[in-house]
């Protein structure tokens, strides 16, 4: 019966246990708890910006197309494709290293 318990107590407590501590202390798993995180984070941010910014420009260019608006508006097409298109290959690529350092763990922990 302890035994069980045990088992039970450990499969919780890695079920709960923050994704963090799934990386290990080694200098890899460091790198992944701390400036790779942190970095992650910062494009997640920059990246809500950019589509807040991109509604906006799609919006406004609708109004000017359709006659509301009047103004003339610069051509930011080209770049916000490059931008979403780099913004893509950041998160594919953080995408593979997670799979890679974590590999089955990181859909069951």
């Amino acid at each position: 019966s302890n035994a069980r318990n045990s088992r039970s107590k450990s499969s919780v407590n890695a079920v709960l246990k923050p994704a963090e501590e799934h990386f290990d202390s080694s200098p890899l798993g460091r790198f992944m708890n701390g400036p790779f995180e942190k970095v992650s984070s910062l494009v997640i941010l920059l990246n809500v910006v950019f589509v807040f910014f991109q509604l906006q420009y799609q919006g406004y260019s609708r109004g000017v197309g359709i006659g509301v608006r009047t103004d003339d508006l610069p051509d930011f097409n080209g770049a916000i494709t490059l931008i979403d298109i780099l913004f893509n290959i950041f998160f594919a690529l953080e995408l593979v290293t997670r799979l890679s350092v974590l590999r089955c763990q990181f859909f069951f922990p």
